[in-house]
């Protein structure tokens, strides 16, 4: 019996300080997660990115489902994205098409169209900032 009180004592102290630890960080990383996709809704928004002021993602690309504005439209791109390129994927596919536009080509868009300086005119922080976003669309 003593045996057995000691187990669940023990038992009830270790997941108290289970709870206590992990849900802070559960907290925190919901917190960040949800601080970086709005900092990439952000930056997708703004009309002209970095120093050198180049077309930003919203004058060309709606996050509305099957609106054309030069660009295909990014609504559910998380999804189509893994399919797109064997062995990439959604993350890799989203920043890989910011990075090097003409690397895959949507279907029915033309090569050439997209600014290839992204990578330039946007800090790696920035850059998965807006992976982050359009991961949500």
């Amino acid at each position: 019996m003593r045996a057995l009180l000691l187990n669940l004592f023990l038992v009830s102290i270790l997941s108290a300080i289970t709870a206590c630890t992990d849900a802070p960080e559960t907290k925190k990383s919901t917190t960040n997660v949800n601080e970086l996709v709005a900092k990439g809704e952000q930056i997708f928004n703004k009309k002209h990115l970095g120093k050198d002021k180049v077309i930003g993602c919203v004058l060309c690309h709606s996050t509305e489902q099957g609106r054309v504005v030069i660009g295909p439209s990014l609504t559910g791109l998380s999804i189509r994205a893994p399919h797109l390129v064997e062995g990439m994927n959604a993350k890799q596919y989203i920043r890989e098409s910011i990075t090097n536009p003409d690397g895959y080509i949507a279907e029915g868009f033309t090569p050439a169209v997209m600014l290839a300086n992204f990578e330039a005119a946007l800090s790696k922080e920035e850059l998965d900032a807006l992976v982050a976003y359009l991961m949500t669309l």
